[in-house]
């Protein structure tokens, strides 16, 4: 199906946000803007501007939280993992006080990896001293850092923000801080719900940044969920597990980041029933309004890749086994033959096959002419060849669209995958060529 059609069938709610932005350097795809999101009761929060890279804008937001909320993570698969996720997971190992959390404190210019012991002593004395401020214990407190890779974190400069920041706390800052968190983002990604949990009304917020170091491999970005909800530990990982799944099925460069994590803190402002398991029908329309809100920010991720210029949605159908399916549109989304002709606006369905072509098993056996490519449902290759050059250059101008699909067809199964993914421009070049400068 092509992404209009099923942005447009299924999440109408994200087709009215992929319409054309005019005006401005933008993302494809934008989330609402965070002033709509609502009030979570035992929340509140701050920015502020430490001076960690940037001197013009704000680079560090504190989520403080009520006593008696409890926090769930997620945390990335890469093998050279940046302290904050180090500290997190220790956390998370050793119960971090049952599940209780006080605060999240978020680093923006410095992701605070790679950087030894200078490295842990760092995230150390940021979780102690914003507990400090918080009256309560560092193992109370939460990290995530973003920013370049190897570099010492400046001794004094978060430490020396956090009074200010302390001072700055208020119930409702959503645009604030989902600025703040920005490394090479361009627009805000934020979503919301009004839900309920059985009879009670409770609130959900998400804000998230991620522009590149984007793979499909858990959550490629720093995504911060809240809600106000009581929800017992085992069941806010649980909830989040199931929710965080978009996050698997968006690219931008095919690399997952060393600090990628999503946190997820239930304050427990809220009376309702006691929920304990997934299961449990109170929790129908709250698990549908948090895994709508997780889609709505990670396709708004891939959709401000950098330099992205359209967003595409990759489809394998008809594939042997799950596997190869999962294989073949992961490879199609890291190649960058793929994506630089999808910058070019040019229907090359060569370059797919050849993808497809390196990534299949040897057995079962594929019959290439079996296979077809659609570019947005029209069908450009079938029976071994191109259908005709008119369907070619009717491709391109599809290709045109800030979003469409392409499909590979290998007519050898029943298996299918699907991913997001954006192109790949020279401005992706540029950006990532001035990174540190």
């Amino acid at each position: 199906m092509p992404i209009f059609n099923f942005l447009q069938a299924g999440k109408g709610w994200l087709y009215s946000q992929c319409r054309p932005i005019i005006g401005e350097i933008m993302a494809v795809c934008k989330t609402p803007p965070p002033a709509r999101l609502p009030h979570i009761r035992g929340l509140k929060m701050a920015t502020a501007a430490a001076g960690i890279r940037y001197s013009d804008r704000d680079d560090l937001t504190l989520f403080a939280l009520d006593k008696g909320a409890n926090i769930g993570g997620i945390f990335t698969r890469n093998q050279i993992p940046g302290e904050p996720v180090i500290w997190n997971r220790e956390l998370a190992k050793h119960g971090a006080v049952n599940g209780n959390a006080r605060g999240i404190l978020v680093v923006a210019g410095n992701a605070n990896v790679h950087c030894g012991a200078e490295g842990a002593a760092a995230s150390r004395r940021w979780a102690e001293a914003t507990a400090k401020q918080l009256g309560c214990r560092a193992e109370e407190i939460w990290l995530a850092a973003t920013g370049v890779i190897g570099e010492t974190p400046p001794r004094g400069r978060v430490e020396r923000a956090l009074p200010q920041l302390t001072r700055n706390l208020q119930n409702k800052n959503w645009r604030a801080v989902s600025r703040a968190i920005w490394t090479t983002d361009t627009v805000e990604k934020a979503a919301g719900r009004q839900t309920s949990i059985g009879d009670a009304k409770v609130a959900l917020a998400v804000v998230a940044k991620g522009s590149g170091m984007i793979a499909p491999d858990m959550a490629t970005m720093l995504c911060f969920a809240f809600t106000d909800a009581r929800l017992p530990p085992p069941l806010l990982r649980a909830l989040l597990r199931e929710a965080a799944a978009p996050f698997g099925h968006i690219s931008v460069d095919g690399y997952p980041s060393t600090s990628d994590m999503v946190l997820f803190a239930a304050t427990g402002a809220t009376a309702h029933a006691p929920v304990r398991k997934i299961s449990d029908k109170a929790l129908v329309l709250f698990r549908r309004a948090l895994r709508e809100a997780m889609y709505d920010v990670a396709l708004s991720v891939v959709g401000d890749g950098e330099g992205a210029g359209a967003v595409i949605e990759l489809r394998v159908t008809g594939a042997p086994t799950d596997a190869v399916a999962e294989r073949i549109v992961r490879g199609l989304a890291a190649s960058p033959l793929v994506r630089t002709a999808f910058a070019g606006r040019d229907p090359n369905w060569g370059r797919l096959l050849q993808v497809a072509g390196a990534l299949l098993p040897r057995t079962p056996r594929i019959v290439p002419e079996q296979i077809s490519v659609f570019f947005d449902g029209l069908i450009v290759v079938r029976g071994g060849g191109v259908v005709s050059r008119e369907a070619e250059r009717r491709a391109a101008r599809l290709m045109r669209q800030e979003q469409y699909s392409v499909t590979v067809d290998l007519d050898a199964g029943k298996s299918h995958a699907r991913l997001f993914t954006c192109d790949l421009t020279k401005d992706y070049i540029d950006i990532n060529a001035s990174y540190r400068s």
